[in-house]
């Protein structure tokens, strides 16, 4: 998720696709590739806080070997 904050017009009004969006009090948040490229590009407005997500996470590798059986028959 990316924070933006426009300081100069709490209410600021966007398109992205046709479709209106707006700051409420100075601040918007976002998660679509869209909003961002048209964010990233207007005056006045700055990016606050970006998220990135880190992917999805790797199994812990397993460090234990299983235990060999001993073939001694006495």
């Amino acid at each position: 998720m990316a924070v933006y904050e426009s300081k100069g017009t709490p209410f600021l009004g966007f398109y992205v696709n046709g479709v209106r969006r707006k700051f409420i009090e100075g601040k918007y948040e976002t998660t679509t590739k869209a909003e961002k490229d048209v964010l990233d590009g207007l005056k006045g407005v700055t990016l606050v806080e970006d998220d990135k997500p880190a992917g999805k996470p790797k199994p812990a590798q397993k460090t234990e070997k299983p235990a060999e059986e001993s073939a001694s028959d006495n």
